[in-house]
């Protein structure tokens, strides 16, 4: 690059330092202008679905609202704000979890037996996943229990009849335990793979290569949004299923972007799913 003049103070001179700036870096740099890559990728659609919450979920959103009322109804001097939010954002994640699945608070969660246990506990690889999903009681009774995994039951057999190929994002390895064996259920075992932060990066390495095998059998593949890294970049799939959603929605594009890579041919489909009149619908 040779010798750059140093940082002028003044904005004035940093304007007029700016040309001969990325002159210098023009040599040296490959760039990929805004404008050059617009033409020729296909915009993906996202599609908002709201869904309602079983009677349980709603119980047990009632629940976590009257465990805390006192908090929700303190009306301290602003000095005391951080402290509140703190306590605030606490109560944000278990109504969160509520709106996702019940089951995903500890004083909900069912009894299960103790080798069972340890598999619900862990997580984590597609085996364990099931397992622990079965751990928490009847299929049935673990699908009903939410609104959207009733739901998502009913997608994954809509595009099982279609023949399209699914990308699955939730964050909480739980929640992708009991997607993972409903899924199974749906699908059968061998249509369902799933990477998280977990696995080892050589399996997620290995797992994401499988998948772009036309001779894949898998037809829905389960992620955390932090398993995907760069690269991960997953052109089979044609329908992105956002069960739940960061509160920074950058984070979820993020994470959109790098499995699905930008200039993939066709346009893809994103399905995100919101829990009716709850606090998903502020984030």
């Amino acid at each position: 690059l040779g010798e750059l003049p140093e940082a002028a103070a003044d904005p004035d001179e940093q304007a007029e330092q700016l040309p001969g700036l990325v002159d210098a870096l023009a040599a040296v740099t490959c760039a990929r202008p805004v404008d050059d890559v617009v033409r020729t990728v296909d915009a993906h659609t996202e599609l908002t679905v709201p869904v309602a919450m079983t009677r349980r979920q709603a119980g047990a959103y009632q629940g976590v609202l009257a465990r805390h009322y006192e908090v929700l109804a303190d009306a301290r001097h602003a000095r005391h704000g951080a402290a509140r939010a703190a306590q605030l954002k606490s109560i944000c994640a278990e109504l969160r979890k509520v709106c996702s699945h019940p089951y995903l608070l500890p004083d909900l969660e069912p009894d299960v037996p103790p080798p069972a246990a340890a598999a619900a506990a862990h997580g984590g690889g597609s085996a364990q996943g099931a397992d622990a999903f079965r751990a928490l009681g009847s299929t049935d009774e673990c699908v009903s229990s939410s609104g959207k995994l009733a739901l998502l039951a009913r997608l994954l057999r809509v595009l099982r009849r279609q023949d399209r190929r699914a990308l699955l994002l939730s964050h909480t390895p739980k929640m992708l335990d009991m997607i993972e064996g409903c899924a199974q259920s749906v699908l059968g075992s061998s249509a369902v793979e799933r990477v998280d932060a977990l696995m080892a990066s050589s399996a997620r390495h290995a797992a994401v290569s499988a998948f772009k095998s036309d001779s894949c059998p898998v037809s829905l593949f389960l992620m955390t949004p932090s398993a995907c890294g760069l690269g991960t970049d997953l052109p089979r799939v044609d329908v992105v299923l956002l069960f739940d959603s960061d509160w920074h929605p950058l984070l979820d594009l993020q994470a959109l972007r790098r499995a699905c890579c930008i200039g993939r041919p066709g346009a893809l489909h994103v399905v995100r799913l919101v829990a009716a009149h709850s606090v998903e619908e502020r984030a």
